[in-house]
């Protein structure tokens, strides 16, 4: 069985940031003022902002998740072995003593029947610190993930821990490409941790290198999509969270969440998130 679990980060000293320079397009009409192209130290820093300002906003938020598991067997003739649909209230909050995401389920129903005996997560986190809550429904989740390998970092908001400021020493980072959609300047950036501590790590506690590619606005730092690749010894794992414009709350959010997870020449697990009806809930004293 295929095991992983996930650690949180500790400052540490580093390198300096790796910065790959993309070189200037071609010339344009003569005459005409060269647009400059985006330095890598610039959209990097403007990354780092926007995410210490997105850990203000994209907190005490709930927001409704219909999650779809699927377990493909490989080299079978049954290439689909097992499905299982949930539906579930998610929490999201930062904790900024700890500098956690926390997304925080609570399942209302699975594969169309109701949860009986749920835990009401919101009294939860009203009395009891965020990180505590977590941690308990972490494990209490998880039985409800479906094939061989055991997770409990399947979060859509895990990967921006990467991003906040305090860890800008622990990724390597460069500049993969430059496009324009619908009028704002995009950037992908690929990353990489470079050593111990890890943002994951398996079970034994050993560190697990993760890479990926996050695409942002060059101008505002704005996240538009994440890609987290982490290879354990015996699977390897792919987290991928979408974020779009939610015009109630007038910010964006995470919209979708895919997981990809190859156990070994086993099985392919596949898992597709989407959020809605994102809206604000109330805990007094703040989140810990």
């Amino acid at each position: 069985m295929a095991v992983a679990m996930v650690t949180r980060r500790r400052p540490r000293p580093g390198l300096p940031v790796l910065l790959a320079a993309l070189a200037a397009g071609p010339g344009v009409l003569a005459g005409a003022p060269r647009q400059a192209t985006p330095r890598l130290d610039d959209i990097v820093a403007a990354l780092h902002h926007y995410v210490q300002d997105y850990e203000d906003r994209l907190t005490l938020i709930v927001a409704d998740e219909n999650y779809l598991q699927r377990v493909y067997g490989l080299g079978t003739k049954l290439p689909v072995r097992a499905t299982r649909q949930t539906k579930s209230e998610v929490f999201f909050a930062f904790t900024p003593t700890s500098k956690q995401w926390l997304a925080v389920r609570d399942v209302e129903s699975v594969d169309g029947q109701a949860v009986p005996n749920r835990p009401d997560v919101a009294s939860m986190l009203a009395s009891t610190p965020a990180k505590e809550v977590a941690a308990t429904l972490k494990m209490y989740n998880s039985r409800y993930n479906v094939g061989s390998v055991y997770r409990n970092f399947n979060e859509p908001t895990l990967s921006l821990e990467l991003f906040d400021s305090v860890h800008h020493e622990d990724l390597a980072y460069e500049l993969k490409g430059l496009n324009v959609e619908r009028g704002a300047s995009l950037a992908t950036l690929g990353f990489r941790e470079r050593g111990a501590p890890t943002l994951i790590v398996d079970v034994d506690q050993h560190p697990v290198e993760s890479s990926g590619e996050v695409t942002v606005e060059t101008a505002t730092g704005r996240v538009r999509k994440i890609d987290l690749k982490s290879p354990f010894d015996d699977a390897v794992s792919e987290l991928e969270t979408t974020y779009g414009h939610d015009v109630k709350l007038d910010f964006w959010v995470p919209v979708q969440f895919v997981e990809h997870y190859t156990a070994a020449a086993d099985q392919v697990i596949v898992c597709r998130a989407t959020y809605t009806n994102f809206r604000r809930f109330e805990v007094h004293g703040g989140i810990k």
